[in-house]
């Protein structure tokens, strides 16, 4: 008797690998399709959020450095500004 229950005992772990590899092979050809469209989904959105960022980003740059140029005229200077005070005198300790 013990022949027996020892073979049957392997052709149910047999059959349970066989029942797992199939079931595993037909979730996986299903599923490769969705994780292609996942995939291109993912990459889309990551490479848009880092050309919104960069565009915004150059934007911004572009007014600063527009509103810098018109703020920064040195001939807006005139020769009766004193430019010319009293100088204070700071000690500083080494740390």
């Amino acid at each position: 008797m013990d022949f027996v229950g020892k073979g049957f005992s392997e052709i149910l772990w047999f059959m349970g690998i066989v029942a797992a590899v199939l079931i595993g092979g037909y979730l996986l050809i299903h599923l490769i399709p969705l994780f292609i469209i996942a995939g291109v989904v993912i990459y889309a959105i990551v490479m848009g959020k880092r050309y919104f960022k960069q565009y915004f980003k150059r934007s911004k740059s572009k007014i600063n450095t527009s509103s810098k140029n018109n703020y920064n005229n040195t001939s807006a200077f005139t020769s009766s500004d004193e430019l010319d005070g009293e100088v204070i005198d700071v000690d500083y300790k080494d740390v």
